[in-house]
């Protein structure tokens, strides 16, 4: 059952079906799963609009190290009109947390 639910999860997200969703803790899927957020992000990020090739799923603009340091794969969030939107920002306040927990 478990595994239905996260293959129709992913499907919606990306816009589609692939047998490899069948299998989500194989290797075959995380690559497959990687893959298709990498090439949404680039279509998102450039320069030029376009359509996301597979769904909405993103990766996230982070990168993590083999210590587990994340830095971010970019400074800023590419569409946002906002003057700061940095993908890291500053630690949450303690009423948001609140609010969130």
């Amino acid at each position: 059952y478990q595994r239905r639910v996260h293959g129709a999860i992913w499907s919606e997200h990306l816009g589609g079906y692939d047998p490899v969703l069948q299998r989500p803790e194989s290797i075959e899927c995380v690559r497959f799963m990687n893959q298709r957020a990498t090439a949404n992000w680039q279509a998102y990020a450039a320069h030029e609009p376009q359509a996301l090739p597979y769904g909405h799923l993103l990766k996230y603009p982070y990168t993590i190290d083999i210590n587990g340091n994340v830095k971010p794969a970019v400074e800023m969030i590419p569409d946002s009109e906002a003057q700061n939107a940095k993908t890291i920002g500053a630690a949450a306040n303690v009423a948001l947390f609140l609010l969130t927990t």
